[in-house]
């Protein structure tokens, strides 16, 4: 870490921490997370810059018990710079009386740095004095960092134009992931809301989110975001890069060595994952329903500033596909790969089919004009090795029978200890089982899931899946029972609008009523 020795004078950090609260889900008495108070107050002062530490309303700060490395939990004890803090009485002091924003004058700093935890989910929502402070250190083109929890400021901060301070920009904040597992833990919902999930519903932004609980930063210009309570140091390393003078003409990020960011179609909650390093990325599916798909794809993929290796293709439905020729035009080094063969006859067999029925929205990707088998290319046996450092390797196997498709590619990434599924997975998201699944294909498919299962034991591994967000392996055992739930009502003699209106029921919250529940329960297979 550099440290401040020119002669000017001293840069001044405003550090914003939530005042207490009390979670409207949980009853808890919530507040600040210690490390993403403490890691950055070490970080600011070793660099020589003062810190003001302020509250929006004042008075004493308490921090989330489970942030506490003194909590009989045990879930913080390793955070020694936390306890020293803590224990030195001149620190502990700065936290019992801190001074509101009210009259905080811009001018006077360099930068602002705004703390998480839990109780910014209570009250930053609606605080709209906090947000015009934000964004008026963001005009007055001061460094504006934000970490954790307290991200969900960006959802609602605008300038002084009415557009979202984050329009146009990259940022990070508590990944949806991340609040799983912590609800898992607890055995109960936490947050009122989800910071990514919220974020993802918003237009002409990105968001990113590396590994659970790995830190992760990003700064996009003056705004620099944190991941979570592990990204406070890195956080503010960025904040100091920043202020002394380090040109960033594109994101740049700090933190993970090897990352997965998430494209998705909007219609079909289709995924295309980009898993990159510091240079090189690969690209899993195009999630594109035609050209102009693919074209946005390839903006996304061109943003994150890395050379594509590589597209890998898990199968032939057209969500899959429909974006290889905006993105081999776009990247022409980058290989069009497939795990089997026949997986590309099988996108030429569905390219056939959609183009005749009148389905294909861009003619100009039909097999007839697009040479698909020139195209595209077989992966090694030995897989694909993502180039650069840190390097890690795609290990891929195919289905040997029909399920939700043909055939569908499964990828295991052993270095990250993440399994991308494919379509054998929809996570909140309704499957297919359209034209082309019928009752045999079912059982497959089942079976298919009780071997992956077997294969990638635990809870603990990362699963990327073709729909919806990343999550963990019980999403498997979710959609096994998903597929049983809809055997079983297919065994009753349910079928239509019966059988989607059941599972409807069944699953409240999933997405992909209007398109995949609706080609399930009108499949001819299945109807009566």
């Amino acid at each position: 870490m550099s440290t401040n020795t020119t002669a000017g004078p001293k840069k001044k950090i405003l550090l914003v921490a939530a005042n207490p609260a009390t979670s409207p889900t949980t009853g808890w008495p919530v507040g600040f997370w210690w490390a993403e108070l403490t890691h950055p107050y070490a970080a600011f002062t070793e660099a020589g810059f003062e810190v003001d530490i302020r509250s929006p309303e004042g008075g004493a700060l308490r921090a989330d018990g489970y942030s506490d490395p003194e909590d009989a939990s045990g879930y913080s004890a390793h955070d020694f710079i936390s306890l020293g803090f803590k224990r030195s009485p001149a620190l502990a002091a700065l936290l019992e009386a801190t001074r509101s924003i009210e009259d905080v004058d811009v001018a006077h700093y360099d930068a602002v740095f705004v703390v998480g935890g839990q109780a910014p989910m209570v009250t930053f929502r609606g605080d709209t004095k906090l947000q015009a402070l934000v964004a008026r250190f963001f005009e007055a083109g001061k460094v504006t960092a934000l970490v954790c929890h307290g991200t969900c400021l960006l959802l609602d901060a605008r300038l002084s134009n009415g557009d979202l301070l984050v329009k146009g920009r990259t940022w990070t904040g508590f990944a949806s992931s991340e609040e799983a597992f912590a609800d898992g833990v607890v055995g109960r919902r936490i947050q009122p809301f989800w910071i990514e999930d919220e974020a993802r519903k918003l237009e002409g932004t990105r968001f990113e989110v590396a590994s659970a609980f790995a830190p992760f930063a990003i700064r996009d210009g003056l705004l620099v975001t944190g991941q979570q309570q592990n990204s406070g140091r890195v956080a503010a390393e960025l904040v100091i890069e920043a202020l002394e003078g380090v040109v960033a003409e594109r994101p740049v990020t700090r933190g993970a060595g090897v990352r997965v960011a998430r494209f998705v179609h909007p219609f079909f909650h289709a995924n295309a994952w980009l898993l990159m390093n510091s240079t090189h990325a690969i690209l899993i599916d195009t999630a594109s329903n035609g050209s102009a798909d693919g074209e946005r794809l390839a903006d996304w993929v061109a943003g994150f500033g890395r050379e594509l290796q590589a597209v890998v293709l898990s199968h032939g439905h057209p969500d899959v596909f429909l974006g290889v020729d905006a993105v081999s035009r776009r990247f022409p080094r980058a290989k069009l790969l497939v795990a089997s063969p026949a997986i590309v006859d099988d996108i030429i067999d569905m390219g056939k089919t959609i183009a005749s029925a009148g389905m294909l929205s861009s003619p100009e990707l039909g097999p007839d004009v697009l040479d698909y088998r020139a195209l595209i290319g077989a992966l090694p046996a030995t897989g694909l090795v993502l180039e650069g450092s840190p390097s890690v390797s795609l290990r891929t196997w195919v289905t040997t029978a029909p399920s939700e498709f043909t055939r569908l590619t499964t990828i295991w990434i052993p270095e990250l200890a993440t399994l991308f599924a494919s379509d054998l997975a929809y996570n909140h998201v309704h499957a297919w089982a359209g034209v082309g699944v019928d009752r045999k294909a079912l059982e497959a498919w089942l079976g298919f899931i009780d071997g992956v299962v077997a294969a990638h034991p635990g809870a603990a591994i990362r699963v990327l899946t073709g729909h919806g967000p990343e999550t963990d392996s019980n999403v498997l055992f979710a959609q096994r029972a998903y597929l049983r739930d809809l055997a079983a009502l297919l065994d009753a003699g349910a079928s239509g609008d019966a059988l989607e209106a059941e599972m409807r029921r069944r699953y409240p919250g999933h997405s992909g009523v209007e398109f995949q529940l609706h080609m399930t329960g009108t499949n001819p297979a299945f109807v009566r």
